[in-house]
């Protein structure tokens, strides 16, 4: 199995050390920290790499910036812009991002595109580990001319030169046009996504494929769900697949920053690789109240799927196929 040496934080870099082996198994939140925290206080406090780590597969890949003082990080980029004379912005501190509104930044009115403006103010931040080269500005407006206001997604779509497969973008970022030309008002920022190292993202690369995991644990996982007539619920099943039910394999892979869980719901500790799928139900299988079930839809019954790609395990799943039922 591929084997690589535990992740661990230096500065605000996240810094992971990747060892020898073999093949791989594998919002509320806080107010940001106030006027007193000293700005560069989250920089002497951050951890450092441990010369003799403890070895990890692919199927417990940790997150590098989970060893991050998050609301510290937070607090700093707060007063950041307190110092450039924008006093206004705050935020909180999510369970998986870092929220800052009411920024109301002037971007380079010489800028011939606000999308590339958005990504040279980031990069200019004090705690950017990340150059423009790395970032890629997505749902942009056709037409900036025409455009009053633009929801941006920026995906770190390379790391150190290793092309990403992440599930979150790194940065999200609102923009406003006004009289004296466009402003960055919010950013929500993915740690997990905007701190990863070129030797996080160089293991996360090693571990991933396209060839689908064996189906097994798809397989014997137990499906629940809901019964409706109409839209009215009448009670609830569960569903284990049988022979002759079909796992078809959709693209694509992506990486995903999740809990111990194996969740969104809690701050993200673990990479997970996955990928999504169909598992359809034959219909020699059908149960007798599969009519008023939530995985029957139109003409099909199934599920769609998150699974991991080095376990088999499925992450999470909807019933329905392509389909949203009540």
């Amino acid at each position: 199995m591929l084997r690589f040496a535990s992740l661990g934080a230096v500065l605000l870099l996240a810094s992971c050390g990747v060892g020898a082996g073999d093949a791989g198994d594998g919002d509320g939140g806080s107010d940001a920290a106030g006027p007193g925290v000293d700005a560069g206080s989250w920089l002497d406090a951050a951890p450092t790499v441990d010369a003799t780590p403890p070895q990890f597969t692919c199927s417990t890949l940790p997150v590098g910036a989970a060893t991050v003082d998050l609301p510290a990080l937070h607090g700093a980029l707060v007063r950041e812009q307190w110092a450039r004379g924008r006093t206004g912005t705050n935020g909180e501190v999510g369970t998986d991002a870092l929220y800052l509104r009411s920024i109301r930044a002037a971007l380079d009115p010489g800028a011939a595109d606000p999308g590339v403006a958005t990504v040279g103010w980031l990069v200019g931040l004090d705690a950017a580990t990340f150059d423009a080269s790395e970032l890629t500005v997505s749902n942009a407006p056709a037409d900036w001319a025409s455009a009053q206001s633009a929801s941006l997604v920026v995906l770190r779509s390379q790391v150190g030169g290793t092309a990403t497969r992440f599930a979150r973008p790194a940065v999200s970022a609102s923009l406003q046009r006004e009289a004296t030309g466009w402003q960055l008002v919010s950013l929500v920022i993915w740690p997990s996504v905007s701190l990863a190292t070129p030797a996080e993202v160089a293991a996360l690369a090693a571990c991933s494929t396209d060839t689908p995991p064996a189906e097994d644990a798809v397989r014997a996982h137990r499906f629940e769900g809901l019964r409706f007539r109409g839209c009215g619920m009448v009670g609830s099943y569960a569903y284990t697949p049988a022979t002759g039910d079909v796992v078809d394999w959709r693209s694509p892979v992506t990486w995903e920053a999740l809990d111990d869980a194996g969740t969104w719901r809690g701050a993200p500790t673990r990479w997970r690789l996955s990928r999504p799928a169909t598992l359809t139900i034959a219909p020699a299988n059908y149960f007798p109240d599969i009519a008023e079930a939530d995985c029957l839809c139109g003409d099909s019954a199934g599920y769609e799927l998150t699974v991991d790609i080095v376990t088999g395990v499925v992450l999470r799943y909807r019933p329905g196929i392509n389909c949203v039922v009540c």
